[in-house]
């Protein structure tokens, strides 16, 4: 299957849109396309946080949006450090470093990204989407079994 009609599938499957490149801003590139999906890039967290988005970029035709952070590495923000984070179609971290694995430039942070080991979005998207259909299936019983409850006592 072609990278953009994997994309397409998996996108329409997991019931979101594939990121894209909506801006040349770094920070609104991240909220613009996390928005709705997590509170990691919003505001109020980035501020909480001490963090600044210095990159963002789709890859993988969208299916992943990794992001290069500064981010504080102690709570007075006396310290930073720079990690890449990885995004799924639904805002959760694909990868993600600890405080403690931070670089200590933009540029290191992304070597230690080249080398790190992110999940195919095939492999990965499959087994998540497995999972979801999983829980679904199991809700879906526990509603029926309530429903014929209810029915029972009518």
């Amino acid at each position: 299957m072609k990278t953009n009609q994997l994309a397409d599938t998996i996108a329409t499957a997991a019931g979101v849109s594939p990121f894209r490149d909506l801006s040349d801003n770094p920070k609104t590139q991240a909220q613009r396309n996390l928005e709705g999906r997590t509170y990691y890039v919003s505001d109020s967290s980035l501020k909480y946080h001490y963090s600044r988005i210095m990159q963002a970029t789709p890859i993988f035709s969208g299916l992943y949006l990794t992001i290069v952070e500064s981010c504080a590495l102690d709570p007075d923000n006396t310290r930073r450090g720079f990690r890449v984070v990885v995004f799924d179609l639904w805002g959760r971290t694909v990868h993600h470093p600890d405080l403690e694995q931070c670089a200590t430039t933009k540029a290191a942070a992304l070597r230690q990204f080249a080398a790190a080991d992110i999940p195919p979005p095939a492999a990965y998207y499959a087994a998540k989407l497995k999972e979801r259909a999983a829980t679904a299936q199991r809700e879906a019983a526990r509603m029926i079994e309530a429903a014929q409850n209810l029915e029972v006592t009518a």
